[in-house]
């Protein structure tokens, strides 16, 4: 169920849910960006301290 909702969120930034119209060597740049967002928003939303991190 987990990888259900991840490939939804991914759709909804329309990289997985659309044709890409990019250049085809740019979609794995672009696949991590969008990965990296979403896993991000899931952890702020889970309560995650960014302050742990910065330094």
């Amino acid at each position: 169920m987990v990888v259900e909702h991840a490939i939804g969120r991914m759709k909804k930034f329309k990289i997985m849910g659309s044709i890409f119209r990019n250049r085809l060597k740019r979609y794995d740049d672009m696949t991590s960006i969008v990965s990296g967002l979403i896993n991000f928003r899931a952890m702020m939303s889970s309560g995650f301290d960014l302050n742990e991190f910065v330094v």
